[in-house]
């Protein structure tokens, strides 16, 4: 035991000696914490409830399995007893009493072990939980290898215990196999609200082939980016070399080394291959001369606002622009500003293309109360029905209601 008021008199090698004497106690505490679950479990077992009295008058005491396949089956009070003495929760409990109850009667070798000192209580426990889905031949089988094993033993087991799987139960084993392929999938998080939205979290499931080539790939692509002039971190081009091979034509010219046509942020120019849709960006001005002026004279960035992702600095979208392959692959529309405070309307029930551009721009988003929906998929009705419309048109073919998007309609 440590003497905390003379620790200032220890040296190194007096410091060592207490840690390894510390962490050599720790470890027989925890093996021992095993064996005594072991033997609490044989307290609660099948054979000691013989002849006793229920201690429960409504409810009968009844035998649970906590282990796997071969152990003995405990009182399923024996958990929240033993949860109640230890004051943690009987979740606890229970998974303390099923890897005692494991290792001592289905991975005696490894069992063994513990029991002199060989291997750590947490790592037995590993194993325990491990193999519990194991039948009695395969999980003999395992115990038979970690004895065997170099290795530690929590490094080996998942390998272990597929392979065990793959002989003894091949059914199983595909089974498994089934289930994580149909796993696999590409994952893109939802957008949060206007103005998070610069950056989408992305998960990908991949077979392990794919991923390691995958990986290796964009760490390449990351190379070429840094070698055209990019700065940005690793991580970061890694980041942007996925939107690179979403231009598989770009990629495989950037990795062959054609690094010349894709210098600038020109596009190249080519058609997208058919099926492939094209990439161009349309870019609205919305700028006041005063407001050029103090951008040239101050440097003041007024920033902008990307369609159904919030704002953004002018130093991001004109990274956007012009990344190669990026969302501008196949040019830039720029288009004048729009006068959205224009009211001039027109004689039909369907507005026309300058007329509904000129309302999503305006509004951004539907204009019913607390309705997200952005207004580039929002329907853009009139307020009042169409019948009504109809007659007030047939009574004064001069006078239109005003329509939702705020013009005459």
């Amino acid at each position: 035991m440590l003497d905390r008021d003379r620790l200032d008199d220890l040296g190194k090698a007096e410091v060592f000696d207490v840690m390894r004497v510390s962490r050599a106690r720790v470890a027989r505490e925890r093996a021992d914490e095993l064996v005594a679950a072991a033997h609490l479990a044989d307290l609660y077992d099948a054979a000691s409830m013989v002849g006793l009295p229920s201690m429960l008058p409504i409810v009968s005491e009844r035998l649970v399995t906590l282990g796997g396949v071969g152990t003995p089956q405990v009182s399923e009070f024996a958990a929240t007893e033993l949860g109640h003495g230890l004051a943690c929760g009987p979740d606890a409990a229970a998974a303390l009493l099923a890897d005692a109850l494991d290792l001592k009667h289905r991975l005696p070798g490894l069992w063994g072990r513990l029991l002199e000192g060989e291997v750590d209580a947490w790592r037995a426990r590993v194993v325990a939980q491990e193999t519990r889905a194991l039948s009695l031949e395969a999980v003999e089988w395992v115990d038979a290898r970690l004895g065997e094993t170099r290795r530690s033993i929590t490094g080996v087991v998942g390998q272990l215990v597929g392979e065990a799987l793959r002989r003894f139960d091949p059914e199983t084993f595909a089974d498994r196999e089934a289930q994580r392929l149909d796993g696999r999938g590409v994952f893109v998080e939802r957008p949060g609200p206007a103005g998070t939205r610069v950056t989408t979290r992305v998960a990908m499931v991949l077979d392990t082939p794919d991923a390691a080539l995958l990986d290796a790939t964009l760490n390449d692509l990351a190379t070429v980016h840094a070698v055209l002039g990019d700065k940005s971190p690793l991580q970061v081009r890694r980041a942007k070399a996925v939107g690179t091979l979403t231009n598989p034509q770009l990629a495989m010219d950037l990795l062959a080394g054609d690094l010349t046509t894709h210098a600038t942020t020109k596009s190249t120019g080519s058609e997208p291959p058919k099926g492939v849709r094209g990439r161009s960006a349309v870019v609205y001005l919305h700028l006041e001369a005063c407001d050029v002026s103090a951008m040239v004279q101050e440097g003041l960035d007024g920033g902008g606002s990307i369609e159904r992702l919030g704002p953004a600095t002018l130093d991001l979208l004109g990274e956007w622009l012009t990344r190669p392959g990026g969302i501008a692959r196949d040019g830039i529309t720029l288009r004048p500003v729009l006068e959205t405070a224009r009211t001039d309307g027109v004689d039909g029930r369907v507005p026309p293309e300058w007329m509904r551009e000129l309302v999503v721009l305006r509004d951004r988003s539907c204009v019913f109360p607390d309705c997200t929906r952005d207004a580039r998929s929002a329907d853009l009705d009139h307020i009042e029905p169409t019948s009504r419309v109809a007659r007030r048109a047939r009574r004064d073919p001069t006078t239109l209601p005003r329509c939702a998007d705020g013009t005459i309609g």
